[in-house]
């Protein structure tokens, strides 16, 4: 069965975004991790040049991607404002954990709706942020839909004189819908004790040079060799996989002729593993020199598999495909100046002013227009703009949500965001000089 291999020399959001409602069987990721380190490949690699920063910060995600997640995922919103007061941040000086998280949970999102109902995903990733990815996988995905935590186990890597040798990752293998998963179980050996045999009744016992064993279903640690300098497969590229480890992936999870997108391809490991194994894939990466190596590398493997076809099917330069707007997803739109409902319509039930205000705190990334911090939802209020002392109404051009503090400061008055903010100001200018005389007094 001939395979066909699309590059995307572009930000895997928008690619995403422009692919077929559930068209995916099978997604594989190994995104950056949060490590703050800066990774380059060594000169006279084939990847030489390749280099990127894995450091986060605010700058790094879009503001209106917190507000989507918010709306399709209250909690998942609500988890990375959480982590936002753990890290003790303002807004003006937020976490970069809390700016992985984001940019992380929109892909996510995402992912969830490009899998099939009999799709499965696996993310890669290590002890850095790897606690943070599974929370947010079971908001994406749901808890009931986690499948396996997989121990990925190498001996390659250096050594700390005050920790445990860390060689190992972890991958979450979570399913679209876990009771209609495509999951095809493989076998691995397991050996006797003192490597004798058994003899069990109705037990297949097998030989090999190390003893006697029998055939088990795959456990959830694997042993795997990282890519060694001396290997054919190493490009030089940071981070890459050993195509073993993907290969035991794909199998597992699809079948000849499936589809496998891999949205951090990197050097195409996942790309070229697919071709090898008879599926189709979709690779995608920022980088224009990882869309060279991925095409020679591609290449090279088709020298040796004629069943890999790559004319016209490797896509070096990408430019957004056009799909009918019946197949494109309708994204929420978060207009900060425009009201979310008819202006004329006031909120008559608790529900709708609870919703309003959930709404205003997404579309400004949970910044009380007050005192311009971030807060968490549930220490804000709905506030008139005009007061309805004199005839303000729960309208949603008269509405907007503002800190608890903020809210009850300004009482039952009318005042501007930045008159408000001026107000702020003025407070806490004068809670600092209460502390001043007071300390000078002791």
């Amino acid at each position: 069965m001939k395979s066909r291999h699309q590059i995307y020399i572009h930000d895997n959001l928008e690619v995403m975004r422009n692919l077929p409602e559930q068209s995916v069987d099978l997604i594989y990721l190994d995104p950056p991790f949060n490590s703050k380190r800066m990774y380059e490949a060594p000169i006279g690699t084939k990847s030489e040049g390749a280099k990127f920063h894995d450091v986060w910060r605010m700058s790094d995600v879009k503001d209106h991607w917190f507000g989507e997640l918010s709306e399709q995922y209250p909690a998942l919103g609500e988890f990375i404002a959480s982590v936002i007061i753990m890290q003790g941040k303002l807004a003006k000086n937020r976490s970069d954990l809390a700016a992985y998280l984001i940019f992380m949970g929109i892909r996510l999102a995402e992912m969830k709706w490009l899998l099939k109902d009999s799709g499965s995903i696996y993310l890669h990733c290590d002890p850095t942020a790897g606690h943070y990815l599974k929370i947010m996988m079971d908001y994406v995905f749901g808890a009931k839909n986690f499948c396996n935590e997989i121990v990925w186990s190498y001996k390659s890597g250096g050594a700390s004189m005050k920790t445990f040798a860390k060689k190992h990752d972890v991958i979450f293998y979570y399913a679209r819908n876990a009771k209609n998963v495509a999951f095809f179980p493989m076998k691995e050996k397991s050996y006797n004790r003192d490597l004798k045999p058994y003899q069990f009744k109705d037990v297949e016992e097998y030989e090999d040079e190390t003893g006697w064993y029998t055939l088990v279903n795959m456990k959830d640690v694997w042993t795997i060799d990282m890519v060694g300098r001396t290997s054919r497969e190493r490009t030089g590229y940071p981070t890459q996989k050993p195509v073993a480890l993907l290969e035991r992936i794909i199998k597992a999870g699809s079948r000849q002729g499936d589809l496998v997108l891999d949205p951090f391809c990197g050097c195409a490991t996942t790309n070229v593993a697919s071709a090898m194994l008879g599926r189709n894939s979709i690779g995608v990466d920022v980088s224009r020199l990882a869309g060279k190596l991925i095409h020679d590398r591609l290449q090279s493997y088709k020298d040796r598999h004629p069943l890999v076809t790559l004319n016209e099917t490797v896509k070096v330069e990408y430019k957004c495909p056009a799909l009918p707007k019946s197949r494109r997803r309708p994204r929420v739109v978060l207009d900060y100046a425009k009201p979310k409902v008819p202006a004329q319509r006031e909120y008559a039930t608790a529900a709708e002013k609870k919703a309003a205000r959930r709404a205003d705190w997404s579309a400004r990334n949970g910044i009380c227009p007050g005192c311009r911090e971030f807060v968490h939802f549930r220490f804000t209020e709905l506030d008139r703009r005009v007061p309805g002392a004199e005839g303000g109404k729960y309208t949603p051009d008269n509405t907007r949500f503002l800190c608890t503090d903020c809210n009850r400061n300004k009482k039952d008055e009318y005042l501007s965001d930045d008159a408000l903010y001026q107000n702020y100001l003025k407070r806490k200018h004068a809670e600092q000089e209460a502390d001043r005389r007071e300390s000078s007094a002791d």
